[in-house]
């Protein structure tokens, strides 16, 4: 990013509830003026911070889903280890996949 920025490493983190951390904000800013600038070279019909709102409100809008998606993938995720009573075994499905642990007899809506 060139100008007051130029040379920052930023860290993008993203917290349990969704909430970002300041970088993002002034990354959103970056890229919705970009944007914004190219949408008032082919339309008229905005105010550049009308434009720069829109664009703004858009990508904040899109990455907050996104961490809140991500966040609950990764809790259920997390939910998804299941003991096995029979053998004590402890079962980690991956999306569907075999992860080379002993299966038990044991499925994501009880036993098999």
């Amino acid at each position: 990013m060139a100008g007051k920025y130029e040379g920052t490493v930023f860290g993008l983190g993203i917290g349990c509830f969704g909430e970002l951390s300041a970088g993002f904000n002034d990354f959103c800013t970056f890229i919705a003026l970009n944007r914004a600038v190219s949408y008032m070279d082919r339309y008229d019909d905005k105010s550049p911070k009308e434009a720069l709102g829109m664009f703004r409100s858009r990508i904040c809008r899109a990455w907050g889903h996104a961490a809140v998606f991500a966040w609950s993938n990764l809790n259920l995720d997390r939910s998804r280890v299941l003991q096995s009573p029979a053998s004590g075994t402890v079962l980690t499905p991956v999306r569907g996949e075999r992860t080379g642990l002993l299966m038990s007899g044991v499925s994501f809506l009880g036993f098999v």
